[in-house]
């Protein structure tokens, strides 16, 4: 077990930060983790879109980003795919006449880094499906 050293300097009180009794506190960067990966394959409807999170940790907190599994970089198409400031990637939802293979279709992956690593999740594969209980 490894206790605080404590100084002072000029009447102000200094503290090493470390373990004390068994209550970590880390100042070792952390490579990202996989929280909450995406599902391998995602079914939706063309009403509802999707959303796909990718959650992960680490230290410094890593930045998330999607790819194609060509590595290309997920774009964003405005009304049609857009990859949200938290990390999700949002499939709006669609007119059946509007459906793009390349975008409801598509395999995506996401990435997880921070400066201490990377971490890939398994692919993701959409499949999108007209919703019948709807009047077009």
């Amino acid at each position: 077990m490894w206790t605080p050293v404590g100084w002072s300097v000029l009447g102000v009180a200094f503290v090493l930060a470390g373990c004390v009794d068994g209550m970590g506190v880390s100042t070792t960067p952390a490579g990202p983790v996989l929280v909450e990966p995406p599902a391998g394959v995602v079914t939706f409807t063309n009403t509802s879109g999707v959303v796909l999170n990718c959650l992960a940790k680490g230290d410094p907190p890593p930045q998330i980003a999607w790819f194609h599994l060509n590595h290309s970089p997920v774009t964003n198409i405005p009304g049609v795919r857009e990859v949200l400031s938290n990390g999700s990637l949002v499939i709006w939802p669609f007119s059946g006449t509007e459906y793009r293979q390349d975008v409801h279709a598509a395999v995506y992956q996401c990435r997880a880094s921070n400066p201490t690593g990377v971490v890939l999740a398994p692919p993701t594969t959409l499949r999108a499906g007209k919703d019948n209980s709807v009047c077009s």
